[in-house]
């Protein structure tokens, strides 16, 4: 049996019940929503997570077109430079591990596709779990997926405040800064997994 993930459950229930809970707001008072029969929560709880996956769908569209902006994820960014990744003595050792592991020059994996350096950084990931180093690995990648939902969700619950009948504008603002908050962590969250990958990926290679 599949061990239960908390990251993966959270991040779908999370940005699921940010929309329900906001939904609710913009045509509710705090205290009438307070109020509520909590007898229905679990059909809440099965409602959050059906919007979840949706908005996590939503995020993914949000993720392309957020790491376009910055030129890739990153993983990516490794092959342009060290920083703010890795140091240059740390970027040179894992290119020296990605040539004893792999067979691959320096040169080769700088001129790679992007579809190819993709599928490399999987085959790093492969040699850290068969290592039993990916606990951290997983933490972060799974808050990372938490917070993209969050975002998407915040941001979508924010446009519902602006055009809420009573024009709840301080609830909508509040949500856009929770969803560029969530940006933020979600952006640091995918530098702490790009870290993590290289530096657990060349301590398995040496």
């Amino acid at each position: 049996m599949r061990a239960f993930d908390f990251y993966e459950f959270a991040g779908i229930i999370a940005p699921g019940v940010v929309l329900i809970t906001s939904s609710l707001l913009a045509v509710m008072e705090p205290a009438e929503i307070l109020d509520m029969n909590l007898g229905g929560s679990f059909i809440i709880i099965i409602i959050a997570y059906v919007l979840g996956h949706l908005l996590q769908g939503v995020g993914n569209g949000f993720e392309y077109v957020w790491w376009k902006a910055w030129r890739g994820m990153p993983t990516d960014w490794i092959k342009r430079k060290a920083g703010p990744i890795l140091s240059n003595d740390q970027r040179d050792n894992l290119f020296l591990a990605l040539e004893k592991n792999q067979r691959l020059s320096r040169d080769y994996i700088l001129g790679m596709s992007q579809r190819d350096w993709f599928s490399l950084t999987r085959s790093m990931y492969i040699v850290v779990e068969a290592n039993g180093s990916v606990d951290r690995l997983e933490r972060f990648n799974g808050n990372y997926g938490l917070l993209r939902g969050v975002t998407v969700s915040c941001f979508i619950s924010g446009a519902l405040m602006f055009a809420a009948p009573e024009g709840k504008v301080v609830y909508g603002v509040a949500l856009m800064i929770g969803g560029f908050l969530s940006s933020i962590r979600m952006h640091r969250f995918a530098k702490y997994y790009a870290r993590e990958l290289f530096l657990q990926y060349v301590g398995c290679a040496y």
